[in-house]
């Protein structure tokens, strides 16, 4: 019997696509188990179960989990979803496929979304990376937003009538979370992680010049066309509250932080965003978008969303090409042809789907082989490393003393925390069996699944 856990973080990014990934690897024998479920949640069954493939949302950098991995016979892969798309300021600021030296051996496979991707992966690491263990395969959440599976989200939006989308990313301004404490924790906590006063701090005094600007032409706009439908999505780090507050008096304004963005695209007319990924999955989905930048900084601009998308600076422009795309009453289409082209190098599959090509990876990992070697590996290694884990525990336990008397309002951090996870993942047995069903029709597979749940949140998927 062959396992496979598979972790998930954000409901509304990680959850279908990594469904998709699990339901192609049924396909692919009759004896395998797949334990999905969210990431802390599904941690105890790494505890409780012996040889199986772990697919991480990206590369652990702590020496620990590795230890624990191999003692249970588990096997490290990587699938990063945040990984290709990121502005010219992020870059500069923080090298996100950076791997510890200590770390690289023991990943067994990085799945790696594009080209660009795979570069980065080998230079940030000074080729030690071994090429054999990164596989170029695009990400899934893009083949969801394919033409071929709309119907599937049509059904599960809640939003029947047309609308005009609007995505908004202000996560530096509107975080449920203080960014300035967070960033002292996390930049504390892991390394080479950037400083708020290196990266964040001038994200959020970008975004409180633009956030203003964009949110008066949304009201605008949604004055001047009083019979127009407007979704708001928040990204899934903000608090939706603001835009509650802001809109609460603008009765054909929707603000919906639970649809995925390819579920909020289904039934879109266009999209209208800041600079968002979202952009290149309504460009995947045909759907044209406008990025709307009233107030302009290249440095922060997310890659490629801008340039999948027809670009406007000022509100005048704005409420014209709005008037204009409305005027047409027809399905406004994006040109494919050349967002393909410009997408390839960043996100691979855009002409075949990701899922197949991952699972096939995973499933045809040689884990007999994989796992001798891990532990001779971990054998060689035992006494450095368990120096290294020795001290790392010291460290974090007096950064948790320092963060505990240095932090005002400890408490308060500590319940925004627990507020911001609470409102990233919650999924019902019912959606999971729900949607499994229905992708196994869609993809034309003819065995049935039993669905499980083992604990909140989390749930066993085996064929019957």
């Amino acid at each position: 019997m062959k396992n496979f856990i598979i972790p998930l973080e954000t409901k509304v990014r990680d959850y279908e696509s990594r469904l998709l990934i699990s339901l192609y690897l049924l396909s692919l024998s009759d004896e395998i188990n797949i334990f999905i479920g969210e990431r802390r949640s599904i941690f105890s069954t790494i505890l409780n179960l012996e040889n199986f493939i772990y697919l991480s949302l990206g590369v652990d950098k702590q020496l620990l989990f590795y230890k624990n991995l191999i003692k249970k016979n588990g096997i490290f892969t990587s699938l990063d979803e945040e990984s290709a798309i990121f502005t010219k300021s992020s870059k500069r600021t923080y090298s996100r496929h950076l791997i510890p030296k200590n770390i690289i051996k023991y990943v067994t496979k990085i799945f790696v979304w594009g080209k660009m991707d795979y570069e980065k992966v080998l230079i940030q690491n000074n080729q030690l990376v071994n090429k054999n263990k990164l596989a170029i395969c695009g990400n899934p959440r893009f083949d969801l937003s394919k033409p071929i599976f709309r119907n599937f989200y049509l059904k599960k939006n809640n939003v029947k009538d047309k609308y005009i989308l609007i995505n908004c990313a202000f996560g530096a301004l509107n975080n449920y979370v203080n960014n300035e404490i967070d960033y002292k924790v996390w930049s504390l906590k892991i390394p080479n992680f950037p400083s708020y006063e290196k990266n964040e701090k001038n994200v959020l005094e970008y975004e409180k010049k633009l956030f203003p600007l964009f949110i008066d032409s949304i009201k605008k706009l949604a004055t001047i066309h009083p019979t127009e439908i407007f979704l708001l999505r928040p990204h899934p780090v903000e608090n939706e509250n603001i835009y509650r507050k802001i809109f609460g008096n603008y009765k054909n304004v929707i603000i919906s932080k639970n649809l995925s963005p390819q579920c909020a695209s289904s039934n879109a007319k266009f999209l209208i965003h800041n600079g968002c990924t979202t952009a290149i999955e309504a460009s995947f989905a045909e759907i044209k978008s406008i990025c709307y930048l009233p107030h302009y900084d290249e440095d922060h601009i997310q890659e490629l969303t801008d340039e999948v998308s027809e670009k406007i600076y000022d509100q005048l422009a704005l409420i014209n090409k709005v008037k204009s795309y409305l005027d047409i009453n027809l399905e406004i289409k994006s040109n494919n042809d050349i967002s393909n082209k410009l997408i390839k190098p960043f996100i691979d599959n855009t002409n075949y789907f990701s899922y197949e090509h991952i699972a096939k990876e995973m499933y045809n990992i040689d884990q007999q082989s994989e796992i001798k070697n891990q532990k001779a590996i971990h054998k060689k290694n035992k006494f450095i490393e368990s120096l290294q884990i020795f001290y790392f525990k010291v460290r974090n336990k007096i950064i948790d003393i320092y963060l505990f008397f240095s932090i005002k309002d400890n408490f308060k951090y500590l319940n925004q925390i627990k507020d911001r996870e609470k409102n990233k993942f919650n999924l019902e047995l019912i959606e999971i069996k729900t949607d499994s069903n229905y992708l196994l029709k869609l993809l034309d597979f003819s065995f049935e699944i039993k669905v499980v749940e083992t604990k909140k949140n989390c749930f066993r998927l085996f064929k019957v």
